[in-house]
């Protein structure tokens, strides 16, 4: 299965469980978030994909996901590789599939180790 796929699945899932409203309330978060705006021109910048750590920093550096649910950190660093990819990744190819997948991977296993 493609990145792209994988994460659409993933978000279909979690839209399926939580709602459409729980989705769009993640993803307006994000995208609406200072944190977001300073740091997505960076990572596009970096000419390297972005890790685990990183997207989970920039994650719980936004206000509303610093107590927020193991999922929804989960869920927005899925959003947040998934736009890197788009914005840069698609263009420049510096990434394949299968490492997206890893680090996609690495970032559910760490967040379901963060404490709520």
């Amino acid at each position: 299965m493609s990145f792209v796929n994988h994460c659409e699945s993933l978000l279909q899932e979690f839209t399926r469980e939580y709602g459409e409203r729980d989705f769009r309330k993640i993803y307006d978060e994000l995208t609406n978030s200072l944190t977001f705006k300073k740091n997505l021109p960076v990572l596009t910048n970096q000419h390297r994909p972005p890790n685990s750590t990183e997207l989970i920093a920039i994650i719980q550096n936004i206000r509303f996901f610093a107590f927020s649910s193991k999922r929804n950190t989960s869920i927005a660093a899925t959003i947040l590789l998934m736009m890197w990819n788009q914005n840069c990744n698609c263009n420049n190819l510096i990434c394949d599939d299968s490492n997206l997948l890893y680090i996609l991977e690495n970032v559910h296993e760490k967040s379901s180790k963060l404490l709520w």
